[in-house]
């Protein structure tokens, strides 16, 4: 299979996580382009990504018909989900931690997360419960 990963940034947990996914995915036989979209794209934060994620990964996918992508995070999702979703059936996203500030963050993530569905996979057995729909995701898996 040809996969896309997209994580926030260099340097933090979820860029571990994204590594690890992706080496079990390439010990398997599968070719995987990785991107932190901080660093490589250049959209430092959510509100940078709204519009230009979503183009992006459209001309990506066109050049490269992926036939998954994962992004490692609500905020990477989101773009792809609102005002409609795209990619439908190949997009899938993980979800490392729980948003807990109350604020923004966590209703944002709660709404991506309830769009995605059955295409969510959780770190946690809190996000799980957060997430019913969501396949559990252990490091072991």
């Amino acid at each position: 299979m040809n996969i896309l990963i997209i994580h926030r940034k260099k340097g933090d947990p979820v860029e571990d996580f994204a590594n690890l996914i992706k080496e079990k995915l390439e010990k398997d036989g599968n070719h995987v382009d990785m991107l932190s979209r901080e660093d490589d794209l250049n959209m430092p934060n959510l509100s940078s990504s709204m519009g230009s994620l979503k183009e992006f990964v459209i001309k990506k996918d066109s050049e490269n018909n992926y036939d998954r992508i994962y992004t490692f995070d609500w905020s990477l999702a989101f773009p792809l989900l609102i005002p409609h979703k795209v990619l439908k059936d190949k997009h899938f996203c993980f979800f490392y931690d729980i948003e807990t500030s109350g604020g923004r963050s966590e209703i944002l993530q709660k709404i991506s997360g309830n769009i995605m569905k059955d295409h969510l996979f959780v770190r946690t057995d809190e996000l799980k419960n957060k997430f019913p729909k969501a396949k559990l995701y252990k490091d072991e898996d």
